[in-house]
């Protein structure tokens, strides 16, 4: 009898596994089932939000080329074109990859405008936005060079040059009152768009020539004209002419005909009076560069006659290259690409 009732017992616990484990077995079916329903919505899903993302992309791109059509072809000019070329960086130019934006030659040629309006310039459209292009251009290179020299613009920079500027204006009232009138500028845009440009430039004056690689550069070179004047393999006026950088001496054969003391640098007036006729220098450095001197003639003082002590000579300048140098090099090996259209002369 035990027996029975533990056999009965035995059986209800199977037959409820089994009913369990068939449970399961549903539950896990339409698990799996739903499982696939999700993921084919989910599917179908992704698929609309990606017709949906590249719709938008295409109305974009059409929207910003019918802009970009308006605005570089017709000259479109309104608040809401010009907040979405500002807030879209539309570029006037791109200079080695650098941004010139439209909205930028967009101010400037309005400034520019206005100010030929006012002197009466005899300028057409097409001369005055291109004078504006190419201006922003050469801001682009001369940011690039300071980047290279480390060369920044500081407040002070600032304040001192606007110092020197104000009195020509009757004070700071009277320069304020001249950028509205002539361009419709407040102090911060001068200071922005023509001021920061022109400090940058005078400071990249004198810091290019004090370079210590500017001037190995230049000793370099001045090293080897001297070595090719002491091996005797070529005269001093052929070298002159070969090699100086001072253009207008160096086609006359390096000569400077007379000069008395306090005519020229100091360096290099001490070097050529201590030479004597037919003497050859070695390397003398102004701040122009390295000279090589070669005194032809030496006339005492004479206080009887009234004649001063001067010296006839002739110099082969090595010069340290000058900002208009490198910005020059930087305007012929640069990618420069233009989309502004400008206007036909009429």
């Amino acid at each position: 009898m035990e027996q029975e009732t533990i056999h009965e017992e035995g059986k209800m616990k199977k037959d409820k596994f089994l009913k369990l484990k068939g449970y399961l077995s549903k539950i896990k079916q339409k698990a799996n089932k739903l499982g696939r329903k999700t993921i084919k919505l989910i599917e179908r899903m992704d698929k609309r939000i990606f017709v949906i993302v590249v719709s938008v992309i295409v109305v974009a791109v059409c929207f910003l080329g019918m802009i970009g059509l308006g605005v570089y072809r017709f000259h479109w000019d309104n608040k809401y074109v010009n907040k979405i070329v500002d807030v879209f960086n539309f570029p006037a130019a791109i200079v080695n990859g650098d941004v010139v934006k439209y909205s930028d030659w967009r101010e400037e040629l309005k400034a520019v405008t206005m100010l030929n309006e006012k002197k009466q310039a005899n300028m057409t459209d097409r001369q005055v936005e291109e004078e504006v292009i190419n201006k922003l251009i050469q801001d682009s290179l001369l940011r690039g060079l300071a980047r290279k020299f480390d060369v920044t613009v500081t407040e002070e920079d600032y304040a001192k040059s606007i110092e020197q500027l104000a009195p020509q204006f009757g004070g700071m009232d009277g320069l304020d009152q001249t950028l509205q009138d002539y361009f419709g500028w407040d102090m911060a845009t001068f200071k922005l768009r023509l001021l920061y440009s022109q400090v940058l430039k005078e400071k990249l004056k004198a810091e290019i020539p004090e370079n210590k690689k500017v001037q190995r550069d230049a000793e370099k070179r001045a090293n080897e004209v001297l070595e090719i004047l002491n091996k005797g393999e070529k005269t001093f006026e052929d070298a002159a002419k070969e090699f100086s950088d001072d253009f207008v001496s160096g086609k006359n054969g390096g000569d400077l005909g007379w000069f008395p003391r306090g005519v020229m640098v100091k360096e290099f007036e001490t070097a050529a009076f201590n030479l004597k006729p037919g003497e050859m220098s070695g390397l003398v450095k102004t701040k122009y560069g390295y000279h090589i001197i070669l005194v032809d003639d030496h006339q005492d003082a004479d206080s009887s006659q009234n004649v001063d002590e001067k010296v006839k000579a002739r110099h082969i300048l090595l010069a340290f290259e000058t900002i208009d140098d490198y910005l020059q090099e930087l305007q012929d090996n640069s990618r420069i690409y233009k989309f502004v259209s400008l206007d036909k002369d009429k």
